[in-house]
């Protein structure tokens, strides 16, 4: 298994090198947009806040403004963002799959309704699934060692500060067993995009169940490109760290879970596409 994983991994930088500039563009869509775009958001309502402060007109307040720009920023990630992020996996199986379909797009989703809708829904649940393993692993342990620190430093006897101590103490161990207890947790659904871009018309249900059953075979490429995925956090980093790991995990899931693979035909949208121009998308130059 150490060999295999090696393996997929120097494939993966070959399968990267092969399609850089498409690989550069679905980094673009499907990760510096919407971080520019969150950026842009925050920069633009924090100062309309701020300025609001100062001379405040009729009923609104810096709040509204606050409010308005995250609900903005939110919607934008529910109805744009997460079937790009989707689509960007069904982009990296294509490329890497010999039997999937000629014509990649990372704009996949947005080729009907069902498919636009699913997506969504799919990215909400993932969304909410997360943070709520991140409030309960960290909120707890949080209130426990603020509170643990708070008697502490008001504390005027041995007593109060030995239990104060302990309480701080055990608070500490509770948010290092509540951040393993998540990451286990949210290792089993970690394959939804995947399987979800393997199979489109799969149900929401089961694709919850193949997830979980497939947890064993998904965790290690997981937990091996961690490190890529959080070094590209960075802006430049992330056009060849992020692509380079998709890729991998690409590999991985087409050697390991490609049985589940059912839809190979071509969305109504990529028809289009085919029977307008076909021979310039069926070349091997353009990846879009």
């Amino acid at each position: 298994m150490e060999f295999s994983i090696q393996q997929q991994k120097r494939c993966g930088r070959a399968l990267f090198r092969a399609h850089r500039r498409g690989a550069f563009r679905v980094v673009f869509f499907a990760f510096l947009l919407p971080v520019f775009f969150f950026s842009l958001c925050g920069v633009f309502f924090c100062s309309s806040a701020a300025a609001l402060s100062s001379a405040r007109t009729g009923t609104a307040t810096p709040a509204c403004f606050l409010g308005a720009g995250i609900a903005a920023a939110t919607l934008f990630l529910f109805l744009f963002a997460f079937p790009v992020w989707l689509g960007a996996k069904r982009w990296y199986l294509e490329i890497c799959s010999a039997n999937g379909l000629r014509i990649p797009s990372v704009f996949y989703y947005f080729s009907s309704f069902r498919l636009y809708g699913k997506a969504v829904w799919v990215g909400v649940s993932l969304f909410v699934f997360r943070m709520f393993l991140c409030l309960a692993a960290i909120v707890p342990p949080l209130v426990s060692i603020l509170t643990a620190a708070a008697v502490f430093c008001r504390s005027g006897n041995e007593l109060e500060q030995s239990l104060s101590l302990l309480c701080f103490l055990a608070g500490i161990g509770l948010l290092m067993c509540g951040a393993v207890s998540a990451n286990r947790f949210g290792i089993r659904y970690a394959g939804v995009p995947w399987l979800l871009a393997l199979d489109p018309a799969i149900p929401m249900r089961r694709l919850l169940k193949e997830s979980a059953r497939k947890k064993s075979v998904l965790a290690l490429p997981l937990c091996r490109l961690r490190r890529n995925r959080l070094l590209s956090l960075g802006i430049f980093p992330a056009f060849w760290l992020l692509p380079t790991a998709d890729c991998t995990m690409a590999l991985w899931v087409c050697s390991h879970c490609a049985s589940g693979r059912k839809n190979n035909t071509p969305s109504p949208f990529q028809k289009r596409k085919i029977s307008k121009n076909r021979r310039f998308l069926l070349s091997d130059k353009h990846v879009f």
